[in-house]
């Protein structure tokens, strides 16, 4: 019995391997590997990928991203991927959609299309439209409406009598769950247990399908697709029947009100944008099932990055509040910022919180939610040629190594050290001296040195809502509670593992919250 099921696994290992050989050998000779000195990279090298693969990156942006050089290197699924140097950036950004795709990009590593159900939310992802489209006033209707939802889920989450170990993932991701819900589908849904319980979940589902799906060979792809997206569609499902009686009321007055006037008491959250923007560019698509995935869609991207990096961010703040008293300057700032405002919370307010930007941005600097950025597939038949000369073909796909962009001694001093206002100094230097060159300062900024979200016009337009949330999240927070790291730490953050090329969250990391005195608030 043994020996037959060994004999099914080495079948099975070796049916892959097979499957998966030709996307070995689709790239030229002439693109330089790792490790390598012909194009035949070797099974040491793909197995460093899966064990190792922030020494094998750490060489390969050594080796030629950092001077200019593009090289190929292992990736997953076994594939082999191109890598560009962020000296490229701007190159990247400016090539059209029909020769680098990041949507197409994107799709060799989320899965959408399986985790959806269709392709087309992703070649026509107008859910984002409506957040590019109005960018400003959606800041504006997210600051009121999370600053109010805060009230209630800081308290419910977070109800720490005096003092508590806190895990604080999962902790931060049911206040992120909830506020994000009030700006997504509003009151009174956004504080429905299951209803965010659903939502965190497909989430959770659609990222472990995407990592299944991305080493399963084209071959098996039908019948495992089918197989491990059975608990995603079920999560849509039961989305689904949360959202139906506010799409049918909702979809029925902008029918009857026409879409030119607003009814009373029209909701202003971004469900509402949905449907507006949708029943005017594509009345043809609407209906309840793509609304109701699109909306699964929004909180896969705003519950799992904006979860992830505020819980960093904690950590940090925590780890390093002893050396540089980070928290209590926030919690300063913030006052003094809203004080002058008149108490409320908006964009312009915000923007002036710089010592809370430059922590959130060392922050996503040190911890980021991906190692790689600009991931893009090259579609058009002819292939597209580097800044440094190489061809690369019809159906490769390209990056940049962005977290080593991010450690690189030449571009930041003592690069793996957490400095919480590393960016807020350089602000106020530049400030003091005319002519001094603040952009690509702020949290939200982008470019070569910098890649968090991407760089050019497909960056990441959600970053602008995450600004916002994550300054409110940390006003709440701290306003209530001091934080600490456990005494078993030693005064040291806990390690940030890799699993392959990915920088895993703070899974099981507590933190000690002490309830502050009301003569400190």
């Amino acid at each position: 019995m043994a020996s037959n099921l060994l004999l099914a696994v080495l079948f099975l290992a070796a049916a892959y391997l097979i499957a998966q050989w030709r996307t070995f050998r689709k790239l030229p000779a002439s693109l330089p590997r790792v490790r390598s000195k012909d194009a035949n990279i070797s099974w040491s090298t793909r197995w460093a990928y899966l064990t190792d693969c922030q020494k094998l990156f750490s060489e390969a942006y050594e080796s030629f991203a950092r001077n200019g050089k593009t090289c190929v290197v292992p990736g997953m699924g076994f594939k082999d991927e191109v890598h560009l140097s962020a000296k490229h950036t701007q190159w990247i950004a400016s090539q059209p959609d029909a020769v680098l795709s990041p949507e197409e990009g994107f799709r060799e590593i989320d899965k959408g299309d399986w985790n959806t159900g269709s392709a087309d939310y992703i070649h026509d992802p107008w859910q984002s439209a409506v957040i590019r489209k109005d960018m400003a006033r959606v800041l504006e209707i997210l600051a009121d409406a999370v600053d109010d939802e805060l009230k209630y889920a800081v308290p419910e989450h977070l109800n720490v009598a005096t003092q508590e170990d806190v895990d604080v993932l999962e902790t931060m991701r049911w206040i992120v769950a909830q506020i994000s819900s009030r700006f997504t589908v509003g009151l009174p849904l956004c504080r429905n247990k299951d209803y965010l319980y659903q939502s965190l979940a497909f989430a959770d589902l659609a990222i472990l399908n995407s990592g299944l799906l991305i080493y399963t060979p084209s071959l098996l792809k039908p019948m495992v697709g089918f197989l491990i997206t059975l608990p995603t569609r079920y999560r849509r499902w039961k989305i689904k029947q949360y959202v139906k009686p506010l799409y049918i009321e909702r979809v029925q007055r902008l029918r009857q009100n026409g879409l030119n006037t607003k009814y009373d008491n029209e909701p202003t959250d971004n469900l509402q944008l949905m449907l507006r923007y949708a029943l005017e560019k594509v009345p043809q698509k609407v209906n309840l099932t793509a609304v109701s995935d699109r909306v699964c869609l929004s909180n896969l991207a705003s519950f799992h990055q904006t979860g992830v990096t505020v819980s960093h961010a904690l950590i940090n703040i925590a780890a390093s509040n002893p050396e540089f008293n980070t928290a209590e300057a926030i919690r300063q700032e913030i006052a003094d910022v809203l004080r002058a405002n008149g108490g409320v919370f908006n964009k312009a307010a915000a923007a002036k919180m710089i010592h809370t930007d430059s922590v959130m941005k060392e922050s996503l600097r040190t911890h980021p939610f991906g190692t790689r950025a600009m991931i893009r597939k090259v579609v058009s038949p002819e292939g597209v040629k580097t800044p440094d000369g190489h061809v690369i073909p019809e159906g490769a796909t390209t990056s940049v190594l962005s977290w080593h962009v991010h450690q690189d001694p030449d571009l930041y001093e003592n690069p793996s050290k957490f400095d919480p206002f590393r960016f807020s100094r350089q602000r106020i230097a530049g400030t003091e001296k005319r002519g001094v060159d603040q952009s690509g300062l702020a949290f939200v900024s982008t470019g070569p040195t910098y890649l968090p979200f991407g760089h050019g016009k497909h960056a990441c337009p959600g970053r602008f809502l995450v600004d916002m949330e994550i300054k409110m999240i940390l006003h709440h927070v701290l306003q209530v509670y001091d934080i600490e790291l456990l005494p078993e730490h030693n005064g040291v953050r806990p390690d940030t593992p890799w699993v392959t090329e990915a920088m895993m969250p703070p899974t099981g990391v507590k933190l000690r919250f002490t309830r502050r005195s009301v003569d400190k608030n």
